[in-house]
């Protein structure tokens, strides 16, 4: 395994069919030979009032970082979609949407989808993880009522499995996922259902009352509990599954053939997790800080300290300073954690790379989870790089983070 600098391109529209990805070179097409090649993208993570000096981490990413040549129109369509269609932002809310720049997030993550099909995943993201955001901003009190994240719950299950139509008068979230349900039907042919995208939106959705039960009884979980947890609840397989949706990726048939293939969806979706958590950690402490009129002190006293540990943290680099590790450890192991799953991916595939290059629905498949594991930390860098005094991003701002 070597390692090297990270690439960059812009990738054409390819034509969406399983005879296509059967005859282009599987490295042509998706550059699985990027597995072969990992990179490191490095983030300085600093909290002045837990550690002096700004920490760097390194995550192992594959190495070919591409971007949908779609991306910029689709981030402009989709913002309008959540702002104006449904109005999913309202107000101060509306800025979150645009510092979340999903459409990016997408345009890397999935940069061999049709336009359409990059669209709907890119509208169905931030219907389902922004407006999260939203909830469990510090000014919201709803991710800790498990009644009512359980009630919302259930009704975007029924909505997203076709057992209700919202009115009119219902939710302008309701309505939205509606739409994307309706959005969804022509990609199920030739005996593809939503099974596997239910399956995931469902463990999602659990994972989030467990997470809201725990914040209503005010108790951090521990570090074992929350590894496991952390799986279901950032939500990445189910924005795998839908990516599989409207790529037409029979995937249970895949499953049914390719028993190592659940494990690897595994995999990834735990560094989507882990690579979230370390660059969070900082937002997360800030707005404990700010509930607790601390943010603009010069150092935290032995019982500020303790007041801020007092709360409930919902990530694994907190979790760790918690229970005792100093800051700069609890960032190494999770960093050492995402590099240790990044290669177990890597282990699990490479020697498979022949048996997946005869299937094109496998091909799809492990281009989805390839743009993931680089897309979202790249997506990640970029978000940074835009965030002081906003500015859209652009494919330089792009260029200038991956080759940093």
């Amino acid at each position: 395994m070597q390692v090297q600098q990270a690439s960059f391109s812009l990738m054409e529209d390819f034509p969406n069919s399983s005879v296509f990805f059967k005859i282009i070179s599987l490295v042509q097409v998706f550059g699985l030979d990027a597995l072969l090649n990992l990179t490191k993208l490095s983030y300085s993570i600093h909290i002045p009032l837990l550690h002096s000096q700004p920490s760097t981490v390194q995550l192992d990413v594959p190495s070919d970082i591409r971007l949908h040549p779609d991306t910029i129109d689709v981030q402009a369509e989709s913002e309008q979609w959540g702002t104006q269609t449904f109005r999913l932002f309202p107000g101060k809310y509306e800025k979150a949407l645009k510092e979340g720049i999903f459409g990016w997030l997408c345009g890397l993550c999935y940069s061999n989808a049709s336009k359409d099909g990059l669209r709907l995943v890119a509208d169905w993201i931030t219907a389902l993880f922004c407006v999260d955001d939203k909830l469990d901003s510090a000014d919201s009190s709803i991710g800790s009522k498990v009644d009512i994240v359980k009630q919302r719950n259930n009704m975007k299950i029924r909505i997203m499995s076709g057992q209700f139509i919202p009115k009119t008068s219902d939710k302008e979230l309701f309505k939205a996922f509606r739409q994307i349900y309706e959005r969804l039907q022509p990609y199920l042919k030739d005996g593809i259902t939503m099974d596997y995208f239910l399956e995931s939106l469902t463990n999602y959705l659990r994972s989030t009352e467990s997470e809201a039960k725990d914040r209503s009884q005010k108790r951090t979980p521990s570090e074992e509990s929350y590894i496991v947890s952390r799986r279901y609840t950032g939500g990445a397989i189910n924005a795998f599954a839908v990516g599989f949706l409207v790529s037409g990726v029979n995937i249970q048939t895949l499953f049914n053939e390719y028993y190592w293939l659940r494990d690897a969806i595994s995999l990834i979706s735990d560094c989507v997790g882990l690579s979230n958590d370390i660059v969070s950690a900082p937002k997360e402490v800030g707005q404990i800080l700010k509930e607790l009129g601390l943010e603009s002190s010069q150092r935290l006293e032995a019982h500020d300290c303790a007041a801020v540990k007092s709360k409930v943290f919902m990530n694994l680099v907190l979790i760790k300073w918690k229970a005792g590790k100093d800051f700069d450890t609890a960032l190494k192991e999770v960093q050492d954690l995402h590099n240790k799953k990044m290669l177990e991916f890597v282990d699990l595939v490479v020697p498979k790379m022949d048996e997946i290059s005869q299937n094109g629905d496998l091909i799809k498949v492990m281009s989805i989870l390839l743009g993931w594991a680089n897309g979202n930390p790249a997506w990640i860098k970029l978000k940074g790089r835009c965030s002081s005094n906003f500015v859209s991003p652009s494919i330089e701002h792009l260029a200038e983070i991956v080759a940093i």
